[in-house]
């Protein structure tokens, strides 16, 4: 499933269904919304969703505008630091220390 980058007016609606194997996230960008009532999401709040196959119900309680994301679980440990996200404490020290070195290219 692509991204979603969605405006929602208040009390419109939005039904999605997570295809089979992904797990998704929602992220409120703008205002806020109820999911899968009772669950409501305000502004710059990320709700995790469900997967394989479940239909995610997204309601605006203001106009809004939300990223809904899904991708493939990997089955793979995941350790977090900071902006970092690796498999292993050792990957994250090694991310860190490249990240300090100046060894990873800037964005431009």
């Amino acid at each position: 499933m692509d991204p979603w980058d969605v405006k929602l007016v208040k009390n419109g609606a939005l039904d999605a269904a997570i295809p089979g194997g992904h797990d998704a996230a929602l992220l409120v960008l703008e205002g806020s919304v109820t999911v899968n009532a009772p669950q409501r999401i305000e502004e710059a709040g990320l709700a995790p969703l469900g997967h394989d196959g479940e239909l995610v119900e997204i309601r605006a309680d203001a106009e809004s505008k939300v990223l809904l994301l899904s991708g493939v679980w990997l089955g793979e440990p995941v350790v977090q630091h900071g902006p970092f996200v690796m498999n292993t404490s050792a990957e994250i020290y090694q991310a860190i220390k490249d990240f300090q070195t100046v060894r990873m290219r800037q964005l431009t």
